[in-house]
């Protein structure tokens, strides 16, 4: 028997682009469904399935006016035909009628199943059987096997299916962990569901945690090493998706008050390093303005937050010195372009591990002396002493 195993590596930028152009189109992932916009972005994207679906609208000279008129283009199209089946069939699905032609529907799913030939096709079809109700055991077993087979060629809506699968034991045996890998992949790929889903497990009880993410002994003592990805995911969700940003809205402001607090004061044996309190200032700065209406109704939360921002910020511009300060004596060095990029890139992605604390006493941020303004100062003049 086959590992299945979840990729780690970067979604690539035209694929995001095709998945907010497909979402666009349908009004699915929480998007509102705009044809115009869908057309633009499927216009300006490399991806194989948007230049098919440029095409498309380039045969009728302009865009539809509503899903059932693009539902008809799609099923007039015969190349490829499993995908035009499967834009037919999600639109309907996506705007919750749930028919396409109401009497045609059943034959349609039967065409679908002859032509899952594009994962796009596949996880539409296997979506179809599974909320539909069907729960025998061959049905659960063949939606498993179309959410897998999607789910290897990296399509999005794929790994929340399998996910379920292998939550709940759909059609192959439960492995919760190989379920949150599914889950955070799916995240990855821009699901706004699986975003929030994803950080909610984060703000369960550790021993959820520990399964989740597939511990065989004891959890550290303190949430350094997992809780900051609650609030890295907390921020990617307000940036993408509103609606279910203000769900987990008081959640996020309960665990950062507390975090803050802790850092603050600490009350542990095992203080927290600051990383998961960079990651909350991060988060609130990534998206401006969110959580701040619920923040002023108190006033100490809104502090703490406001100290997190603080910490976030400091954090960056000082080691954004320090990069500016290794590419000025890599250059006097002579070391070439490229090893002084990838140098750059891992002392600036180390920022949320500074060692910088925060003063408890009159609540500001203690670090060395100097700023970026300095350093240039110092530079100019050094370069004014050499020319003369």
């Amino acid at each position: 028997m086959s590992v299945f195993i979840v990729p780690t590596t970067p979604p690539h930028p035209q694929t995001l682009l095709w998945f907010h152009a497909r979402d666009v189109l349908l009004g699915s992932n929480y998007r509102f469904q705009n044809f115009e916009l869908a057309a633009a972005l499927a216009a300006n994207c490399e991806h194989r399935d948007a230049q098919w679906l440029t095409q498309v609208f380039q045969k009728h000279n302009g865009v539809p006016k509503t899903w059932r008129e693009a539902q008809e283009w799609f099923l007039a199209e015969e190349n490829p035909l499993a995908l035009a089946l499967a834009f037919a069939l999600a639109l309907a699905f996506a705007s919750r009628s749930g028919r396409v032609g109401v009497a045609n529907r059943s034959d349609l799913i039967e065409k679908l199943r002859a032509e899952t030939k594009c994962p796009f096709a596949q996880i539409v079809f296997a979506q179809m059987l599974y909320y539909d109700g069907n729960t025998k055991i061959e049905t659960e077993a063949e939606v498993f096997l179309l959410a897998k087979c999607a789910a290897m060629q990296d399509e999005r809506n794929a790994w929340n299916v399998l996910h379920l699968c292998f939550f709940y034991g759909i059609g192959t045996a439960s492995n919760k962990p190989l379920a949150f890998q599914c889950l955070r992949r799916g995240a990855e790929l821009g699901d706004n569901m699986a975003m929030a889903q994803y950080a909610e497990y984060f703000s369960s009880e550790p021993a959820n945690v520990q399964l989740f993410m597939g511990y065989s002994g004891q959890l550290p003592p303190r949430f350094d090493t997992y809780q900051p990805e609650y609030f890295l995911w907390c921020g990617k969700l307000a940036t993408n998706c509103k609606t279910l940003a203000s769900d987990v809205q008081d959640s996020f402001c309960t665990s950062a008050n507390e975090i803050v607090n802790d850092y603050i004061n600490p009350t542990s044996a095992v203080p927290l390093t600051g990383k998961t309190v960079f990651q909350i200032g991060a988060s609130i700065c990534q998206h401006n303005g969110y959580h701040w209406r619920t923040l002023k109704m108190n006033g100490g939360v809104a502090e703490n937050m406001k100290l997190a921002v603080k910490l976030h910020n400091t954090w960056c511009r000082l080691t954004r010195t320090a990069v500016g300060v290794w590419c000025c004596i890599a250059i006097r060095c002579g070391i070439p372009r490229d090893i002084r990029r990838l140098i750059g890139e891992i002392v600036w992605a180390s920022r949320r591990d500074a060692l910088y604390d925060l003063d408890a006493t009159d609540k500001t941020i203690v670090y060395r002396q100097g700023t970026r303004h300095s350093t240039r100062k110092r530079s100019k003049l050094s370069r004014t002493n050499n020319k003369k």
